[in-house]
């Protein structure tokens, strides 16, 4: 969803909302997510689905500062089809840091021929909720993802991998 000086505008996706840690308030948490009829799952291996969770939003803000906004990369496909490569190389990150990223989603489809993922993000992309999901996040959150986009590169790079495709908005990051 996002926030605004009207409030807060939420978006729930049919797809089971993931919880984990080791918060003794995590029962509870669930409980009050479950009463309100949430799908809820508990995911022993959140840490690592976070970390390739916090790609999706550092990656973007490299795109968005690029093309100029969501609406533009959406529209088109080389805008996608080179996320999905910048994407492969935050995956090769997480696994250099010890996250096994076959078993998370999306991780694991990245690893299909990039035409097909990037037609299958562009749809996903589209979807009236995904749109206003990201746009409304960029709102308030769009610093942060920059700050992940370079924590992201810094870390490739300290890891010894060159992070061309990622690096390659680094120059339109700086501008932003």
């Amino acid at each position: 969803g996002g926030r605004d000086e009207k409030g807060l505008h939420i978006i729930i996706f049919d797809e089971a909302t993931r919880l984990g840690g080791s918060s003794i308030y995590l029962p509870h948490f669930s409980s009050l997510l479950q009463n309100s009829s949430i799908n809820i799952t508990v995911d022993k291996n959140i840490f690592e689905w976070l970390k390739v969770h916090y790609l999706q939003q550092a990656i973007t803000a490299g795109v968005i500062a690029e093309y100029g906004s969501f609406e533009n990369v959406i529209t088109n496909p080389n805008a996608i089809k080179k996320m999905v490569l910048a994407f492969r190389e935050g995956i090769q990150v997480c696994r250099l840091l010890g996250v096994r990223t076959y078993r998370i989603f999306p991780a694991y489809l990245f690893n299909i021929p990039v035409f097909l993922i990037a037609r299958i993000l562009q749809q996903m992309f589209s979807e009236q909720n995904t749109l206003d999901m990201i746009i409304n996040h960029m709102k308030k959150g769009y610093s942060e993802w920059v700050v992940g986009y370079r924590e992201v590169l810094n870390a490739g790079r300290s890891l010894g991998l060159p992070m061309s495709v990622w690096g390659s908005y680094e120059k339109y990051i700086d501008l932003t």
